[in-house]
């Protein structure tokens, strides 16, 4: 069926283009952290684990928005759908808090799970004391992100997000 392999196209292309291109540009910052040496890579390294491992919740939660919005988009409940965006947004805020408080507070002892220099905890702990004040922006991203796919504006998500790459 040609339309609907261009609807799954128009839909799916642009996320998968934009992950691409999130997966290169991220070669040239590894770049960029190398030019410190051996201990703020094993530290970024670190702290990027530890990154992923906080903003799952919140991607899985923006996955879930998109399908949430797609179906109820296609019922034509738009109440609902404004109430599960919020939804949404508040569990992803929720998660971000039961992960993050103690990856901020404990940001030492848990990079020094996986590094005993003390140098190289310094720079895992730090990254991550910076980074975690932003998950909430992130939950708000992958929400409305998710929304916007679900309905069916993947190429605008796709050049908002690279935009802001690109910028920020």
């Amino acid at each position: 069926d040609k339309e609907l392999l261009k609807e799954v196209l128009d839909l799916g292309f642009p996320a998968g283009i934009q992950s691409c291109l999130i997966s290169f540009s991220n070669m040239f910052v590894h770049r960029y952290i190398n030019s410190f040496g051996s201990s703020a890579t094993a530290g970024v390294g670190i702290a990027t684990k530890l990154d992923r491992f906080v903003g799952r919740s919140s991607r899985a939660i923006g996955l879930g928005a998109s399908t949430f919005v797609a179906q109820n988009a296609g019922a034509g409940k738009v109440e609902r759908i404004k109430r599960g965006i919020w939804t949404c947004f508040l569990m992803s805020c929720i998660s971000i808090l039961i992960f993050a408080v103690p990856l901020y507070i404990f940001a030492y002892p848990l990079t020094g799970l996986f590094n005993s220099d003390p140098e190289v905890i310094s720079y895992g702990a730090m990254m991550m004391r910076t980074i975690i004040p932003f998950y909430f922006l992130q939950a708000g991203n992958q929400v409305l992100s998710g929304s916007l796919r679900g309905f069916g504006y993947s190429r605008q998500v796709m050049l908002l997000s690279l935009c802001g790459m690109i910028l920020l």
